[in-house]
């Protein structure tokens, strides 16, 4: 795992989830996709691990759900949540390229 927290370009590439989050949360958080809407996230600092599944397979709502997470466990730092602005809260295109609605979270964790 050290070695993808190091590396974590080579974990899912550039402008992917796993990556980014990475890249923001350097050493904080280990984070990979799965398939079909299935996602892992490790928080190292409280030990805590984090499984995410979207139930029809589609991503649409995948990144907004682990940046949420990671935000409703006080994960995100101010500079982390503006690095990964783009993938909370997506905004929602029509044919024309117009912005008519946004993707946001409707969950609120609890312990």
């Amino acid at each position: 795992m050290q070695a993808s927290l190091t590396h974590p370009r080579l974990v899912a590439g550039d402008g992917r989830l796993c990556t980014d989050i990475m890249q923001a949360l350097p050493g904080k958080v280990f984070a990979k996709t799965g398939a079909e809407g299935g996602y892992a996230m490790a928080l190292l600092d409280s030990g805590l691990g984090v499984g995410i599944k979207i139930s029809d397979g589609q991503p649409r709502g995948l990144n907004p759900t682990a940046i949420e997470v990671l935000n409703q466990l006080s994960v995100l730092t101010p500079t982390a949540a503006a690095a990964l602005a783009n993938y909370h809260h997506p905004s929602i295109k029509n044919h024309l390229k117009n912005v008519v609605g946004e993707v946001k979270p409707a969950f609120n964790l609890t312990k």
